[in-house]
């Protein structure tokens, strides 16, 4: 089995609203990054500034009444959780991640998988460890844990099973059995994740040059606040990589083929393993490239931070109009600044 690599998180502090800040070192998950409408922590009214990243610290309760919820994990794994939900942190060191979603719904979507770590939700007696990047679901009605894509060990009792994209065990008048579902519908919360995934993909890319003109080097993977957009967002350590949603993620090392005009007809630089074909994300204003229905990564048709013009912005989703406004401008990055901080609507 994967798990997280041992590794502390360098997480890059802004010294001003748009300066770029020196580099620190957290080896905490369970960082707030996003709290609208109702959220409390411990019952406590959660109200954050631009670049503060609250942790939830081990046995505290993060809950939503009339509001949503976005959390950093380990570096590349985010949890969103909708109104009326919560969780309890039970373990929040980045090599040892253990969360229990106590009611409502909690999806999590995680991009990179590195060595030696662990991520394991539970719910009502019944876990999931993750094996594989993917996206994973825990919801109380009906109880059930889903995998949308990726893989996961699932333990209820003395029942265990192997879950693959598709696949989900759920609770029957307290009897645990393991069926199909299909991954390709989404709800509300669903769509609002994969927004908030395209916004924060998007910020990536500033981040990630910045990253590699920067003098200092990075230890591991890691979150950065990108002060122009105004979030944090992850940033590999090497490489690039797809998450479940589609959208691309690039390291200091490989985000110079973000900005290099992809070819005719064809999707953004190399780097993927996933065989994606390029199409229209209504939701973003721009060509992406989609798996499973997933939706994409930028860096198709319409370039990447301004590297080519972007596409025409449809009208955009019920509280959405901040990204499709944004992503009619010069490329992606017009995009996340228009959009990041909306994305409350389905």
């Amino acid at each position: 089995m994967k798990r997280y690599a041992v590794r502390l998180a360098v997480v890059v502090l802004s010294l001003g609203t748009f300066a770029w800040g020196q580099k620190a070192i957290s080896a905490k998950a369970g960082l707030i990054h996003l709290a609208e409408g109702d959220v409390f922590l411990n019952d406590a009214p959660v109200a954050l500034k631009a670049t503060d990243l609250t942790d939830i610290k081990k046995g505290q309760v993060l809950r939503t009444a009339e509001g949503r919820a976005e959390v950093l994990l380990a570096p590349g794994s985010f949890l969103r959780l909708p109104e009326n939900s919560a969780i309890r942190m039970d373990a929040n060191f980045i090599e040892d991640v253990r969360v229990e979603v106590l009611s409502g719904d909690a999806l999590v979507e995680i991009v990179e998988i590195l060595d030696n770590c662990s991520l394991t939700l539970t719910m009502k007696g019944a876990s999931l460890t993750v094996v594989k990047p993917g996206l994973y679901r825990l919801s109380e009605d009906p109880l059930r844990m889903q995998v949308y894509e990726g893989e996961a060990a699932v333990q209820a009792g003395s029942q265990q099973w192997t879950l693959k994209g598709g696949k989900e065990v759920a609770s029957v008048n307290g009897v645990w059995a393991q069926s199909k579902f299909d991954a390709r519908n989404g709800d509300g919360l669903y769509r609002w994740a994969k927004r908030r995934s395209g916004y924060i993909a998007m910020a990536n890319v500033a981040a990630a040059r910045q990253a590699r003109l920067s003098s200092g080097g990075m230890l591991s993977s890691t979150w950065m606040y990108n002060p122009y957009f105004g979030m944090w967002t992850y940033l590999p350590y090497r490489g690039s990589y797809y998450s479940p949603f589609g959208y691309r993620w690039w390291s200091p090392v490989t985000v110079v083929q973000a900005y290099t005009a992809p070819p005719a007809g064809g999707g953004g630089g190399g780097g993927s393993s996933r065989g994606f074909t390029p199409s229209f994300d209504s939701s973003l204003g721009y060509s992406v490239t989609g798996g499973r229905g997933y939706g994409g990564s930028y860096g198709g048709s319409s370039g990447s931070m301004g590297s080519a013009p972007a596409a025409s912005a449809p009208s955009a989703p019920v509280g959405d109009t901040g990204g499709a406004r944004g992503a009619s401008g010069s490329g992606a990055e017009g995009g996340a600044r228009g959009g990041g901080g909306g994305g409350r609507g389905n």
